[in-house]
């Protein structure tokens, strides 16, 4: 086993974890945050108990029979996959006429994208760790989604951190835009050594597109005399690194419809919601751990045949509920670091579970890549 790890579980994903064993007792995680803790000692829990995992033969038997009832299928991509599952995930896609749709259909990934596009100043941690000495947090809860932010960017443990609150975002950025970005952000009036990280998270921005020019045109009038980055708090490990994966293979984010004849992509009508409140779905198939659907919609997929493959139980009842490898768990993966670095995760140890990759791989025939 490597003598250190990378951690799977959030979008920050810590290098150089150290973990210690009393044989195939995990004892110590090193340095590592309460999501870390938590996270391994629940992966090796169910490892453990899917010691005697299905192998592929027995998991495509199982899904068979489903796949041959469905007249229209939606598959569901989670945010806690590896980034190698996309490609798979599209050919399954093409082959059945199904449609694609991502657990995170929030444009907060694809706003981060487009901010990279249209030059809005973005860095590396590495970079940012040593230049930046403001933060705006736009969203109370980013640092419990980031728990070890403050080692990446020292100014937040420093106590030079603002958080502004979620109750009305677009009001919050109209009066900020009206203000200097000293003064917006309670700043000295010398402007030459002033260079802030805004981090942004799914919750502030909600899904208004008014919300998400406001706050371009916000770091626009931050950089006029500053150097101001900004990032997108993402809310699971590779919600970026799935966005980028489905905009770099199929040119678009999700919420498509993917046949042999192309893709068609409809943001608003493609959602999972519509698909099934419209009938146009009898069958979703979930990949990974839809620990980010919200309650209404899970109680929407009651409506149809659920299918899950995931690393862990979820609060959902399924048709069929399959236990397949986590990446940096008990198999490989690439995941994205919310600045867009991808990353190669390694594996603890091996087990009988199968990744999802694999698995869509096996169900089209196609070799894996």
């Amino acid at each position: 086993m490597p003598e250190t790890y990378t951690c799977p579980f959030c979008s920050l994903h810590c290098t150089g974890l150290h973990l210690e064993w009393d044989g195939d007792r995990l004892n110590t995680v090193f340095p590592a945050c309460h999501k870390a803790e938590t996270g391994y000692r629940n992966a090796l829990t169910q490892s453990s108990i899917a010691e005697n995992s299905p192998g592929i033969t027995e998991i495509i038997s199982a899904i068979q029979p489903y796949l041959n009832n469905s007249q229209r299928m939606a598959v569901v991509l989670c945010s806690d996959l590896p980034q190698e599952a996309v490609p798979a995930a599209l050919a399954f896609c093409q082959q059945h006429s199904a449609f694609l749709v991502t657990d995170d259909e929030f444009s907060g990934s694809i706003l981060s994208l487009a901010m990279k596009e249209a030059g809005t100043l973005s860095a590396s941690l590495g970079i940012l760790r040593d230049c930046i000495n403001r933060v705006i947090c736009c969203g109370g809860d980013i640092l419990q989604t980031l728990p070890r932010l403050e080692e990446f960017v020292p100014a937040v443990n420093a106590g030079h951190v603002r958080f502004l609150e979620d109750d009305n975002p677009l009001a919050a950025l109209q009066n900020l835009r009206l203000e200097t970005g000293a003064s917006a952000a309670n700043m000295a009036s010398n402007l030459d050594d002033q260079q802030g990280l805004v981090l942004f998270d799914k919750n502030w921005l909600q899904e208004d597109l008014h919300i998400a020019a406001e706050l371009l045109h916000w770091l626009a009038d931050l950089n006029r005399g500053q150097r101001w980055y900004s990032l997108y708090a993402a809310p699971a490990a590779n919600s970026l690194g799935i966005c980028n994966a489905l905009l770099s293979t199929a040119g678009c984010p999700g919420n498509m419809h993917v046949s042999l004849a192309g893709i068609e992509y409809d943001p608003r009508q493609f959602r999972l919601h519509q698909l099934i409140n419209n009938g146009w779905v009898d069958t979703c198939l979930i990949a990974g751990n839809p620990s980010l659907m919200p309650a209404a919609l899970k109680e929407d997929l009651k409506k149809v045949t659920t299918i899950l493959l995931s690393p862990e139980p979820a609060d959902l009842k399924p048709a069929l509920t399959l236990p397949v490898a986590r990446a940096g768990v008990d198999c490989a993966g690439t995941m994205q670091r919310l600045d867009q670095v991808p990353l190669r995760l390694q594996p603890l140890f091996t087990t009988s579970r199968v990744p999802v990759e694999a698995i869509f791989n096996s169900l089209t025939g196609r070799a894996a890549v």
